[in-house]
């Protein structure tokens, strides 16, 4: 038996959604935009020139869901919707200059949380969490084209090597002690 203890998935859930819910309450409350808003500001910012129906896709929402998301935006004056390059019978979105500010007080608030969540760790539990993350995110990753996952990520991480974009290589072996002390924290 790999894991003592009960089943450590459902403890993973309760993690993932704690920390989802935390960090959606912080980017809310520091970019006053709510819903599908902090996530279409992020991936238009790391896309620009998206496509609606693509924006959909990434936030997994309808599209006319993804229509009113960029209506609420333009209309708040951060994201403008063009002629796209290609077609100019489709449009393509950008971020206007308050936009780009807004998408990296989006990005500054979620870091605050994953800060602050990482501090209860110790260094070398960090490493073992961020290698066994990147495993995993390339492991779902390489089960289909799904970049959903990124769409509250920071866009600067990605040029640092992201795992979801090389999925599919060879993710290295973790080279930290994952060895898990199930013993109750420290208070």
């Amino acid at each position: 038996m790999i894991f003592p203890v009960p089943d450590p998935l459902h403890r993973l859930s309760a993690l993932v959604t704690a920390l989802d819910d935390r960090v959606r309450a912080a980017v809310e409350a520091a970019s006053g935009v709510a819903g599908t808003g902090p996530d279409a500001l992020l991936t238009i910012g790391h896309v620009p020139g998206l496509r609606v129906d693509d924006l959909a896709a990434m936030l997994r929402v309808s599209h006319s869901g993804a229509v009113r998301t960029v209506d609420r935006l333009v209309a708040a004056g951060l994201v403008v919707r063009r002629p796209a390059a290609d077609d100019r019978r489709t449009v393509a979105l950008g971020l206007t200059e308050p936009g780009k500010r807004l998408r990296r007080v989006v990005v500054e608030a979620r870091n605050r949380e994953i800060d602050a969540a990482l501090a209860l760790l110790e260094p070398r539990q960090q490493r073992a969490l961020g290698a066994l993350v990147d495993t995993m995110l390339a492991g779902i990753a390489a089960r289909g084209d799904d970049h959903s996952m990124c769409r509250l990520c920071d866009p600067d991480d990605c040029a640092a090597g992201c795992p979801v974009d090389g999925a599919g290589e060879a993710i290295p072996e973790a080279s930290v002690d994952v060895t898990v002390d199930v013993a109750a924290p420290a208070t």
